[in-house]
């Protein structure tokens, strides 16, 4: 049989457990059932369009309403 190219493999060899855990590789938690808040997912979508000033804004007021102020 000649070379075609890349071929279908009936059964890999290689990592099968890969996608079986959700989350982002950065250790990020996943929202329970995989569903935001409306509001939350507009706020991920924008994320990187909004102006630096504005995120920073943001995250201050998150940190001292879960009363984290940046204390180690």
């Amino acid at each position: 049989m000649p070379c075609t190219g890349v071929e279908h493999i009936a059964q890999s060899t290689g990592n099968t457990n890969i996608f079986k855990e959700g989350g982002a590789e950065c250790g990020a938690r996943r929202a329970p059932n995989g569903h935001f808040d409306h509001d939350l997912q507009q706020l991920i979508d924008e994320w990187n369009d909004l102006p630096e000033a504005v995120r920073t804004d943001i995250l201050t007021m998150v940190k001292a309403a879960s009363g984290d102020r940046g204390e180690a």
